[in-house]
């Protein structure tokens, strides 16, 4: 398995991936010490220390997983409301004879949470 490793640590880096990785390390450096000093701002601290490195440290993984639980309210949002549009609208159209109000309740109902999650997964 070391050996394993070694091979792969020996694989040379391209010039152009060798610059996208420092342009990659240097946003996640800069974004790491405004979150710090952001931190040390908020408790009134003159001096970013190790607690508010890991505070920023912690905003950023906290912002990657809100964006993936966003992503999946964003998703789930739009599949209500589009079961809801198809389902109204055939509702609706078949007339007060043929109209099954507990469909059309449950579709109203769908496309409220779908509207609501929607919106919820977009904003920030």
């Amino acid at each position: 398995m070391i050996q394993r490793q070694e091979e792969v640590v020996r694989i040379p880096l391209d010039q152009r991936a060798e610059e996208r990785i420092r342009e990659y390390v240097d946003d996640f450096t800069t974004t790491l010490i405004l979150g710090a000093k952001l931190a040390a701002h908020k408790q009134t601290d003159y001096v970013v220390v190790e607690r508010h490195v890991n505070e920023g440290y912690e905003a950023i993984n906290r912002e990657r997983s809100t964006s993936w639980l966003n992503q999946i309210l964003v998703v789930v949002g739009g599949a209500f409301v589009g079961a809801f549009v198809p389902g109204f609208v055939t509702e609706v159209t078949a007339g007060p004879t043929n109209m099954h109000v507990p469909f059309l309740v449950g579709y109203t109902i769908m496309g409220f949470v779908g509207i609501i999650l929607a919106f919820a997964g977009l904003r920030r």
